[in-house]
């Protein structure tokens, strides 16, 4: 009768691909995730669990999938990012005002109309309006007024109509500048403009929220159905939204939303989340979950006289003991 002799093992680990012999003996067994070879010799052991390790090896690699990451989650992990950068672009791009014209702050037209007195009387005048000169060279009295209207005021009025339409402070103040029609050199033209003092007085003194439609802090919702950069015109939030290619139409905000959005149109699967909040409610004291510290605690005033320590997990909620291992929590005092 044969002699036994304790057995060896040569395991295949299917994660890591390798072999490991423990000792030697005479049957082979396989499992669907580890190998056993038991044999006579070291020389047939060796031999069979090379074998074994990459027969395993090969199954082992038909379950793995093409992709570690499904693309869909990635595209909604970057919209998110988005939405979060473009809500605060937006939000300092309404909050920082377009800068108003310093021709405006100086009240350009004041200074004309000075210059025009000043330069245009008898006493100072230049040569458009020298009464020293006969006729023809003798220009009249308006001469000075006229050339500053044409070839100063003009283009002033063109520069401030195209670029500075709209009220003070990027269009937040009730008042605009009002560009001059034609020069007046008239008799006692002065300076008078505090423009600058009283923009600069306004901008200093302006509110935070001052505008409640558009200067708070809103959701991603808000702000996909709502433009929020009106001044001095509205923004167009219309066109390929940025994260899905130009053949993409619709809106920047809307599309990039959606795609962000877990909801049940998100196209890749989400996993189920238990919240429990309906634990953590205190005006829900009731419902609030009970754990037991394992402090018992004997009174010998109050009933019941013992009883097993408990606290409420909800903010705000107490546990009030009606027997040893019974009670309830509570919001009242």
């Amino acid at each position: 009768m044969p002699r036994l002799i304790a057995p060896s093992k040569a395991i295949c680990a299917k994660a890591l691909f390798s072999c490991k012999i423990l000792g030697g003996s005479s049957v082979l067994s396989i499992t669907s995730h580890i190998a056993i070879i038991r044999a006579h010799s070291a020389v047939r052991i060796a031999f069979l669990a090379v074998l074994l390790c990459f027969s395993v090896a090969q199954t082992a690699l038909a379950g793995i999938a093409a992709s570690p990451c499904d693309p869909e989650y990635y595209n909604s992990l970057r919209s998110r990012a988005w939405l979060e950068a473009q809500r605060e672009i937006t939000q300092n791009q309404n909050l920082i005002v377009k800068p108003d014209s310093v021709l405006e702050y100086m009240c350009f037209g004041q200074f004309l109309n000075v210059m025009a007195y000043m330069g245009g009387t008898d006493e100072n005048a230049l040569f458009s309006e020298s009464t020293h000169w006969p006729s023809p060279a003798q220009l009249g009295s308006k001469s000075m007024d006229t050339a500053l209207t044409k070839v100063v005021q003009g283009a002033v009025s063109t520069y401030i109509t195209a670029n500075f339409s709209h009220n003070f402070l990027g269009g937040r103040l009730t008042t605009a500048y009002t560009t001059l029609g034609s020069v007046s050199g008239a008799a006692g033209s002065s300076y008078t403009c505090a423009n600058m003092q009283k923009i600069w007085n306004a901008a200093k003194c302006t509110d935070f929220i001052a505008d409640g439609a558009t200067d708070g802090f809103y959701t991603f919702e808000q702000y996909r159905t709502t433009e929020r950069r009106t001044r001095p015109t509205a923004c167009d939030n219309t066109g390929p939204p940025p994260l899905h290619g130009a053949g993409a139409t619709g809106s920047r905000w809307a599309d990039t939303f959606n795609s962000a959005t877990v909801d049940a149109n998100t196209p890749w699967q989400e996993d189920n989340l238990a919240t429990f909040f309906n634990l953590l409610d205190p005006a829900n004291c009731s419902s609030a979950l009970q754990i037991s510290t394992g402090v018992v605690v004997v009174r010998s005033k109050q009933t019941p006289a013992t009883y097993n320590e408990k606290v409420c997990v909800a903010p705000g909620c107490r546990y009030v003991p009606t027997g040893l291992n019974a009670g309830s929590c509570t919001s009242a005092p």
